[in-house]
C-alpha cells in the first residue's frame, strides 16, 4: 500500500476513533475531521487506481455528470 493511502487511512482511522471515544456532545470539529480525513481516503485512492471517465459514467449509471460537462 502506497504511503500516501496508507497515512490517508490511519488518519481517517484516528478520526473515527475521536468520535467513538467522545462523550455525548461531538465537536463540529471531530466531525469535519472525520470528514476531510475521508476524502483525503478517497483522493488517495483514485490516485492509486484511476479509473477513465467512461468507467466513471458507467458506475453512476449516466446519473453523475462527467467532469468536462460541468
Amino acid at each position: 500500500m502506497p504511503n500516501q493511502l496508507h497515512a490517508a487511512l490511519e488518519r481517517y482511522e484516528a478520526a473515527i476513533e475521536s468520535l467513538e471515544k467522545a462523550d455525548a456532545a461531538i465537536r463540529v470539529e471531530q466531525v469535519l475531521g472525520v470528514l476531510n480525513a475521508r476524502d483525503a481516503v478517497q483522493v488517495a485512492l483514485k490516485q492509486q487506481f484511476p479509473i477513465s471517465n467512461s468507467q466513471q459514467f458507467l458506475r453512476c449509471r449516466g446519473r453523475c455528470p462527467l467532469p468536462y460537462m460541468s
